[in-house]
């Protein structure tokens, strides 16, 4: 696991340690900026974890290549979104 480290003013810094770690949603000022990023990163790619997205490469790498063509797999996904699958 790699390290930065991020400077906050105090008063920043005394909220967290009040309202977060006091609170024991988080066990430290590290592990709640940590999930900050980690929620951040999931709301800009569609609800998935990092893991989750390796996973996704790994299975459709897996699966081989298709025997359809892109304008078929594209019509076949707008076809979806039409239907709210």
């Amino acid at each position: 696991m790699a390290s930065i480290k991020v400077d906050l003013p105090d008063s920043l810094l005394e909220w967290i340690d009040a309202e977060v770690v006091g609170q024991a949603e988080s066990a430290s000022v590290g592990d709640y900026i940590a999930n900050l990023i980690s929620e951040d990163f999931k709301q800009r790619n569609g609800g998935y974890t990092l893991d989750q997205l390796r996973g996704i490469v790994e299975d459709a790498e897996a699966s081989g290549i298709s025997p359809r063509s892109p304008r078929d797999i594209f019509e076949d996904v707008l076809q979806r979104i039409r239907r709210g699958a």
